[in-house]
């Protein structure tokens, strides 16, 4: 998704933003209760500009995740693949 796709609709004002590094990607979450609600680059990050939405923050029917693409994120690799171990998820 493309960064300027996202629009927060409600509960704006309860998100907090935090930024590592050189700062080129926010990580949003709610200040309230901690859950991280969506990521996205603020324009200084070297990739594409673009938005990650946590999806268990979403308020959709449990079949409709499954039309979302996958993709596993490990800290070092992206992959279609699933890892070995998968009851975490």
């Amino acid at each position: 998704m493309q960064a300027s796709q996202l629009e927060v609709l409600e509960g704006g004002d309860s998100i907090s933003v935090y930024t590592f590094g050189e700062g080129a990607v926010e990580h949003c979450f709610c200040r309230h209760c901690g859950i991280r609600t969506f990521g996205r680059s603020n324009g200084r990050s070297p990739m594409h500009p673009f938005a990650a939405i946590n999806v268990s923050t979403l308020d959709l029917p449990s079949e409709d995740f499954m039309k979302f693409g996958i993709s596993y994120l490990d800290g070092a690799h992206d992959s279609q693949e699933p890892p070995d171990i998968t009851a975490y998820l």
